[in-house]
């Protein structure tokens, strides 16, 4: 993600199999794809899941016409920018048809992009086609073929709807979660390329707080933590970079020196507002990832112990082990059924 700084994405960020498979569900249990609307420092992307045959004739139709394919683009960015700005979840597109929307919130509850899907008749929508027809006539699309493909959109109740919502819901928070991915990854590539070394912990929470934090007056030493829904924005910032990066090695210490303060209050401000001590956390979101790690078959134990911040296999077997009553082996075998 080169634009990270604008909380911009780029398409490339958005080729991920999770999403793809998210958008097959979609369409096997409605019959809808979907696409996200991104905004770039030279305007607006689209990435859509899925291959370019799977959209519906219908779009491939308008598509192919010059005008038609220059009103969709536009169609969808103005939708992006209508949900960004609270704009209905069910919104009609310029052929006539209809389109569902789900903005994607970052830091701060800012949207940075929107997940739309491809187009369906909503069943509640009387005389959908007189308005396509319309719209056909103006762009010059034959309508005879055009009332073909429109006929076979889906048709979707208030029911499928909801269920393509949950859908989308979780291919939102997917995209917010390969979003900090990339952020965390060159925020340690800037540090190691400033350095000629991988960054410390020290280091990596104080670009942190200066790239989320956004304490302007008076200087970070003398600032206390702005607050977010009732949680400092340190603590939010803290959590978030343990989450993304379970793997360093993390010490209250060197977030107390990055933070401008000492480490009893930061330990006291983070128990006050999480209800645990930083330790215990770190240590719950550690056996998570080590969980998750452990059911990829393709990974050792070893691996899966490095990836959640344990180097020692052994240390981290006896941990897991006093954790889940088991051995990271035996609890292997016995979740992931071999």
């Amino acid at each position: 993600m080169k634009a990270a700084d604008t909380g911009c994405l780029q398409a490339s960020d958005l080729n991920h199999p999770v999403l793809k498979q998210l958008s097959d569900l979609a369409h096997n249990l409605c019959q809808i794809r979907f696409l996200v609307v991104f905004p770039k420092p030279d305007g607006w992307g689209q990435v859509f899941q899925g291959l370019h045959s799977e959209k519906p004739g219908f779009c491939r139709l308008i598509q192919d016409n010059k005008q038609g394919a220059k009103q969709c683009k536009m169609c969808h960015v103005l939708a992006a920018i209508a949900a960004c700005n609270g704009g209905k979840k069910i919104q009609t597109c310029h052929s006539g048809a209809s389109t569902l929307i789900e903005n994607m919130k970052g830091d701060g509850e800012k949207p940075f992009a929107v997940l739309s899907t491809c187009i369906f008749i909503h069943n509640g929508k009387p005389d959908v086609w007189k308005d396509v027809e319309k719209n056909g006539k103006r762009m010059g699309v034959d309508l005879a073929v055009l009332k073909e493909e429109f006929n076979a959109l889906p048709k979707l109740d208030e029911g499928m709807i909801a269920v393509a919502r949950q859908v989308m819901s979780l291919a939102a928070e997917t995209v917010s979660i390969i979003r900090e991915k990339t952020a965390a990854e060159l925020t340690v590539e800037r540090l190691r390329n400033r350095n000629g070394r991988p960054p410390g912990v020290q280091e990596m929470m104080e670009q942190e707080l200066k790239n989320l934090l956004a304490v302007s007056s008076p200087p970070l030493k003398q600032a206390r933590p702005r607050k977010v829904e009732g949680v400092p924005m340190l603590i939010r910032t803290v959590c978030s970079l343990v989450e993304r990066s379970p793997n360093m090695p993390f010490t209250v210490s060197e977030i107390a020196v990055a933070a401008r303060m000492t480490p009893n209050h930061f330990s006291t401000l983070f128990h006050r507002h999480m209800g645990e001590s930083f330790s215990h956390f770190l240590a719950a979101h550690r056996m998570r990832v080590a969980k998750q790690r452990l059911r990829d078959l393709r990974l050792n134990i070893s691996d899966a112990a490095a990836a959640a911040g344990y180097d020692d296999p052994g240390y981290f077997s006896r941990i897991f082990k006093r954790s889940n009553g088991m051995s990271p082996r035996d609890w292997r075998k016995k979740h992931c059924g071999i």
